[in-house]
């Protein structure tokens, strides 16, 4: 991602910096994030292990009232579905063409933009 990766206590503003673009490329078309996968030469895993590095924030966001309930609520079907894919999915829901196929991936983009959303992270600071 950015320079605004995960640290070991980055705050809330960062953490909701780094959410907020894990989130975005969530949300992104399966064309974008085929673009990006291609782009950094990354499986389609990185996608989920990006999300995972903001996802590890979530708690001290709850903790400081930094994001609303209904997106941790979503946050958390987000981490679901990725372990489902892990442990349901097989090989082909991580593979380029699934980004396109498979239900899991389209959920977790609705559930990323809707987050994007509600938390005002869809907007430039």
């Amino acid at each position: 991602m950015t320079a605004t990766g995960p640290a070991s206590d980055p705050g809330p503003a960062a953490a909701r910096a780094y959410l907020g673009e894990s989130l975005a490329l969530l949300a992104a078309s399966a064309e974008t994030q085929h673009a990006w996968i291609t782009r950094y030469g990354v499986p389609v895993d990185e996608l989920a292990l990006s999300y995972d590095d903001a996802y590890r924030r979530v708690p001290s966001l709850t903790a400081a009232r930094a994001l609303d309930p209904d997106s941790v609520q979503d946050l958390r079907a987000i981490d679901a579905l990725f372990a489902r894919l892990s442990d349901e999915g097989g090989a082909a829901a991580w593979e380029p063409e699934a980004l396109g196929a498979h239900p899991d991936w389209a959920r977790a983009r609705l559930l990323a933009a809707a987050v994007l959303v509600r938390e005002g992270l869809d907007t430039p600071a």
